[in-house]
């Protein structure tokens, strides 16, 4: 028979307060009977379908008891037992409806939950097998490492003091500095370790952030960084007693040597000593006798303990074994408080951390006063500090997961626009799951918010979508997040653009704002996926910032109808552009044709006939002078042959017709004009172009002598073409305009808001369409 017996109501109503009372046990012993009892609660809750267990036990005070338990394990890693059950117990309290759930919607249970995300809480340590592994690591054997100095700041004080229980707080004369060492055992040539790795890679503990660390050193990169390094002692966490350098390996060798000398000509005598002297000690290890300075810290009538002051361990040691120091051997403690480079103490479990953020993911779904008391609590903050930390990528899809549930209502939403919430830091490991939830805050925060509306438009924000969705192909739940955003984004447009999208909120303004939004840092977030791609962005030195081309302000040179084409692509055009779909009766050439030259020539002969037209990947520019070339308008073309995923080249000196007329450039002309390029591939696109995108050529220009046939170069005349490499993961815009183009047969077409609702459309056609195919042939089979 079950707990639950053959009457569960009356039966269940006493064994549950029977269990109550004995989580209530507060006598010595009673740990394993209120574990016990606890982890019956769980059980019961667990298998509870309709939630009448947990209710009863709510209404009979389980959560204080509970709450109890929780600060008894969080308190410490050996209780830690009672930390996991009081956090099941509430995981499955939290899954309760909303009126019983009101309980758990106060500032007690849900301090406690954001506690476990607060990296300075006593939950983040590092923990025992730490400690023991850098020993069996590190403790006397001759290393080598980068070490750089640091001052000890009162932060790193109080670093060190959590991390070592105070154990330094007796040592007279405390370091000024501690040394941050990258620490590499390269005792066996084949199996060199990396201590730092070694201790990530094991989940020992986290790469430290660059931002959030409390020790900040002072970097050097010269050789002479590189120094052996002796462990002595290790104290506790990251930090350790070391020799540093050959030079102090050999004095420490040169004071044994002394006292040995000292010790074996009977010339050491014995002394009564106090706290704070200095004194030498002698202690027999293995059959031999050890001699090492040390200082006393303090004293019982047989016994003192003391501090090595060469080696950094504490020992106790008989009055008989202690001797005065020798008046010749002033030198000062040789060794250094050491710390290992890139580590920070990590969650005492992940796990936990997780189940944390599912908590109150269910609290604040259900709840919108939930949400608020986060954020009287400052939770906002705490979980972008987690976030900049944390390499746990499960721990953080939870942590976005609730971000994406704060992230809706107009006074969180608000919050949002004021504080920076999703690091800048980049995701390296950012999956589908990420992305995902990344693309629902955006689309949380724009929905019924014209501020947030306007700066994900001036934030360029269509375009980091667009490229998430073509990078994302193969990833349909990626996909349809960011084809909500964009429907989210267009779906009122029609209203009223302007409403939506004011003109003083310009990108320029938000970057020089004290504050920058929440919309960039979830932008740039997604723009991160870019960069995984290799397309890292650079910008051009300034003092290569000079070109050739007419000054826009002076002649307004904007894309006329003949250059421009006026028709948008179709629906299917656009959809095939974006992914990738050639269509052979509008662009018959290979998509890496645009790598090859149109013609191997070295040089063209004049007035001639080239095999070449204007097309989608060739566009002829009859331009006579570099003087009479539009930066705008060459922009305009750049960025449709960017964005059609192809490429394509852009050939000045060619007429309309392809007969070969040549351009007058000079050698200062030809040099400048190659400077103005980089300028404008740089201030008239976005993202900037790489210079691994395209490439220029100068082709001579000859003449047939009448006579003899013979070739004749012709001074200062060219060919010029500019060849645009095909580009995968980016859309690009003109930076001024706030437009795209793209390359369609021999015309720059615009991209306009339609084309992104055709996007929409065809891509909520596209996800139904195979179930449409699959009702079909059902039917079909059904009437045959």
């Amino acid at each position: 028979m079950s707990i639950l017996g053959e009457h569960p109501q009356k039966i269940t109503e006493k064994s549950l307060n029977y269990l109550l009372s004995l989580t209530r046990l507060d006598i010595e012993g009673s740990l394993m009977t209120r574990l016990a009892a606890l982890s019956v609660i769980q059980q019961l809750m667990t298998v509870d379908p309709t939630g009448d267990v947990r209710t009863l036990f709510l209404s009979n005070g389980i959560l204080e008891q509970i709450l109890m338990e929780f600060d008894f394990g969080f308190e410490s890693e050996e209780n830690s037992i009672f930390l996991e059950v009081s956090l099941n117990i509430l995981w499955n309290l939290s899954k309760l409806a909303v009126c019983p759930l009101q309980p758990l919607i106060t500032e007690v249970v849900i301090r406690r939950l954001i506690l476990l995300f607060d990296s300075t809480s006593s939950f983040y340590s590092f923990s025992s097998k730490f400690t023991s592994t850098v020993k069996s690591l590190c403790e006397n054997k001759h290393l080598v490492g980068h070490v750089s100095s640091c001052t000890l700041s009162v932060r790193v004080k109080e670093d060190i003091a959590k991390t070592t229980n105070g154990m330094l707080s007796t040592v007279s004369n405390f370091p000024t500095e501690v040394h941050v060492c990258s620490l590499y055992d390269t005792n066996n040539p084949d199996n060199e370790i990396n201590t730092t790795a070694h201790l990530v890679s094991n989940k020992l503990a986290w790469p430290l952030d660059t931002k959030s660390k409390p020790i900040q050193q002072r970097e050097d990169e010269s050789e002479d960084a590189w120094k052996d390094v002796l462990v002595t002692e290790v104290i506790s966490g990251p930090y350790f007693w070391a020799h540093i350098g050959i030079e102090t390996i050999e004095n420490v060798r040169k004071i044994q040597n002394l006292l040995l000398l000292e010790y074996s000509s009977d010339r050491l005598h014995r002394v009564s000593c106090g706290k704070g002297d200095l004194i030498i000690v002698a202690k027999e290890r293995n059959g031999e006798v050890c001699l090492f300075r040390a200082e006393v810290l303090s004293r019982k009538p047989q016994e003192i303990r003391a501090w090595a002051l060469d080696y950094g361990f504490v020992f106790d040691i008989a009055t008989d074994n202690v001797y005065g120091t020798p008046n010749d051997l002033n030198m000062p403690p040789q060794i250094k408080l050491c710390s290992i480079q890139g580590l920070q103490s990590q969650p005492r479990d992940s796990l936990m951390v997780k189940l944390s953020g599912a908590i109150l993911c269910n609290l604040t779904q259900k709840s919108i006063p939930a949400g608020d008391i986060i954020l009287k609590l400052d939770g906002f903050e705490t979980l972008q500090k987690f976030l900049e930390i944390s390499p746990d990528q499960d721990t953080n899809k939870e942590v976005l997961k609730l971000i994406t549930n704060l992230s809706f209502g107009e006074r969180k939403r608000k919050k949002w626009l004021e504080t920076d919430i999703i690091p800048e830091k980049t995701m390296d490991q950012t999956n589908k799951l990420t992305l995902q939830n990344i693309l629902y805050c955006l689309t949380n925060l724009i929905i019924r918010c014209n501020e947030a509306r306007a700066r994900f438009y001036h934030s360029q924000g269509i375009d980091t979508i667009l490229t998430v969705i073509i990078t994302s192909q193969g990833n349909s739940s990626v996909s349809r997040a960011a084809i909500h955003l964009l429907k989210a984004f267009v779906q009122r447009l029609n209203q009223a653009s302007t409403e939506y999208l004011p003109t003083n909120l310009s990108l320029r303004t938000a970057k020089n704002s004290n504050h920058k939004s929440e919309i960039d840092k979830l932008i740039q977030e997604m723009s991160d996926v870019r960069l995984k791609r290799g397309e890292i962005q650079y910008t051009i030195p300034e003092d290569r910032l000079s070109h050739n081309f007419s000054q826009d302000d002076q002649e307004e040179m904007r894309p006329k109808s003949a250059d421009i084409g006026q028709h948008p692509p179709t629906k299917q055009q656009f959809l095939d552009m974006i992914e990738g779909r050639q269509n052979s009766d509008l662009d018959p050439v290979p998509i890496n044709a645009c790598a090859k030259s149109f013609d191997n020539k070295k040089y063209f002969i004049k007035d001639q006939t080239v095999d070449v037209q204007t097309d989608s990947l060739h566009e002829l520019r009859p331009n006579k002078t570099l003087s009479t070339v539009s930066a705008s308008l060459i922009a305009t073309h750049v960025c449709g042959m960017l964005n059609n995923r192809k490429g394509g080249e852009i050939i000045f000196g060619l007429s309309t017709i392809s007969k070969v007329e040549g351009l007058k450039a000079s050698r200062d002309d030809r040099d400048e004009f190659r400077l103005g390029v980089d300028k404008m591939m740089t201030d008239k696109l976005s993202p900037p172009a790489l210079h691994s995108l395209f490439d220029m050529e100068y082709h001579q220009v000859v003449k047939e002598k009448e006579d003899t046939g013979q070739l004749i170069p012709i001074q200062d005349l060219y060919i010029i073409v500019i060849r645009i490499k095909p580009s995968k993961g980016s859309l690009y815009t003109m930076r001024k305009e706030d437009n795209s183009y793209i390359r369609f047969g021999s015309t720059t077409s615009p991209l306009s808001i339609q084309d992104l609702r055709n996007l929409v459309i065809l891509e909520e056609e596209d996800r139904y369409r195979s179930q449409i195919i699959e009702l079909r042939h059902k039917l079909q089979e059904h009437f045959l």
